[in-house]
């Protein structure tokens, strides 16, 4: 599993994010503050607060693709 803290400052980093977590063969979870939302649905993501940064953890094999898309969105590891 991986755990990452990015930001999505705008609706195509959204969009860009949940395309790339549809990428993964496992749960892509993401974390905003007491809330969760499943990485793979733009509505869920979009339904969470954005304006702080947000956890995620990706369980499963990792593409190289995803990993390099998401290095944009990432603030720590």
């Amino acid at each position: 599993m991986a755990e990452i803290t990015i930001v999505l400052d705008s609706i195509n980093d959204i969009k860009d994010f949940v395309k790339l977590s549809g990428m993964c063969s496992g749960n892509v979870t993401v974390f905003g503050g007491r809330y969760i939302a499943d990485g793979k649905s733009i509505m869920g993501v979009i339904s969470l607060d954005l304006s702080e940064p947000v956890k995620v953890e990706i369980d499963g094999d990792i593409p190289e693709e995803v990993r390099e898309g998401m290095k944009k969105f990432i603030i720590s590891k």
